[in-house]
């Protein structure tokens, strides 16, 4: 996605879209009104698409230029996912309370809680997420917050 520079006119913004769009255009030879139609099309499905499904076709997602052959693969992993999900077992869970964690010594003490990363207030005081401290959270710190400034160069 194309987005408009800072200092930049939106007539400049409007330019640079439309130089954008026709290399798009060339670079994937849509010569006619139907080729550009379909891969417009692709497009906007392929954005609804999960981060999943993407992964799931990575080799050929770039090739798949067509709605028809689009759809066609995404119903067929549909229904083999639906399909193998509905073939597995549901596992069954049984809690032990003797072979609980709670009960477990090692995640009890404190020199064995800061050997397996685990730091704990004792006091159960909120923490501030911008200064560190207990006893406040960050929307009452008195420390100014930290501002990010994004911008395209």
């Amino acid at each position: 996605m194309h987005n408009k520079n800072l200092g930049s006119t939106w007539k400049n913004f409007a330019y640079e879209l439309r130089s954008f769009f026709n290399e798009w255009v060339n670079g994937v030879k849509a010569d006619s009104f139907e080729k550009l139609s379909n891969l417009i099309i692709t497009d906007q499905i392929k954005r609804k698409v999960t981060q999943e499904v993407k992964d799931h076709f990575i080799d050929e997602w770039s090739k798949l230029n067509s709605p028809d052959d689009l759809v066609e693969k995404l119903d067929d992993y549909d229904t083999l996912r639906s399909t193998f999900r509905s073939k597995q077992p549901r596992k069954e869970w049984h809690y032990d309370k003797q072979n609980s964690f709670k009960d477990d010594s090692a995640f009890t003490t404190n020199e064995n809680k800061r050997l397996y990363g685990i730091i704990h207030n004792e006091r159960d005081e909120p923490k501030c997420f911008n200064c560190s401290n207990f006893g406040h959270i960050a929307r009452n710190c008195s420390l100014p917050k930290s501002v990010l400034i994004c911008r395209e160069e």
